[in-house]
């Protein structure tokens, strides 16, 4: 079997970092999300704690029955090492915060979809007075 060829393996070397960095991105982005919300992080800091976490899935919300309440478990053996964990209150709060990131994301990508004017004569704005700053 032939080998790749140098740029075959550089470019194929470039997309899984690109995948690894896009991962790590919104890893983080979760985890942020999760400490705002009032989730709180534990380091897996003992091989045994590590192996405990790396048994449930991975970057996912899930629930654990703790004393008669949930407990919301977002386990990160590969990054962080760690765990983080959250009431009832705690996830209700990130389920408004990923709510609330949808619709800013769909106010953005409506805001891309407007059509842009590329005739400098189609309005002159500086009839309507000084703009800048306005806000």
């Amino acid at each position: 079997m032939p080998r790749p060829t140098t740029g075959a393996s550089l470019a194929l070397l470039a997309s899984l970092t690109a995948c690894a960095g896009v991962q790590q991105h919104e890893t983080l982005s979760m985890e942020r999300w999760l400490s705002a919300s009032g989730f709180q992080m534990r380091l897996a800091d003992t091989p045994a704690k590590l192996a405990q976490i790396a048994k449930l899935p991975q970057r996912k919300i899930l629930t654990q029955d703790h004393d008669g309440q949930p407990m919301y478990l977002y386990a990160d053996a590969e990054d962080c090492k760690c765990l983080y964990a959250g009431t009832r209150k705690a996830y209700g709060q990130y389920e408004k915060l990923v709510i609330q990131q949808d619709e800013a994301d769909r106010v953005i990508d409506a805001e891309e979809a407007l059509p842009l004017s590329t005739d400098p004569d189609w309005i002159d704005v500086d009839a309507y007075g000084n703009w800048a700053p306005w806000w």
